[in-house]
């Protein structure tokens, strides 16, 4: 929406990142592309930004201070009505409807159906597909790098 906050860098530059904001949106939809034009203002423009150079924009859409993510190939049936994770419980997995928020580069946050701590089956982890309500598990730890 107008006034959200952005970072972006030019692709020649692209270790350098400077600030921007959202001015304009263009209420239509270029169909054949599949996006819509956006305009940044820059208040402290770098020396080396030119007209017609490539950028990158990561425009900020939400934040949250605390907040409970899982990877995202744990959650099945992600973009439908009913997501659901297999959770850990008692050496079993077990079927668990979940909320979902929001999601970015391998994350998923949980708003509702897992608590901080419970333990959920994911496809590095297992043969997803070959696991039934019930099924016995045996968790592993996931390094967090």
């Amino acid at each position: 929406q107008l006034g959200q906050d952005a970072l972006a860098s030019a692709d020649a530059y692209a270790d350098q990142r400077f600030a921007a904001r959202v001015v304009y949106i263009n209420p239509g939809v270029d169909a054949q592309r599949g996006s819509v034009e956006v305009k940044l203002a820059v208040p402290q423009p770098p020396a080396y930004l030119k007209q017609d150079m490539t950028i990158s924009v990561d425009i900020e859409v939400a934040r949250r201070t605390a907040a409970l993510l899982v990877p995202t190939e744990a959650v099945r049936d992600i973009d439908s009505r009913s997501p659901w994770v297999l959770k850990i419980d008692g050496g079993r997995a077990r079927r668990q409807a979940v909320a979902i928020g929001l999601r970015s580069r391998g994350w998923c946050e949980i708003t509702g159906g897992l608590n901080a701590g419970e333990r959920v089956v994911t496809e590095a982890g297992a043969d997803v597909a070959a696991l039934a309500d019930g099924a016995r598990v045996r968790p592993l730890e996931r390094s967090r790098s």
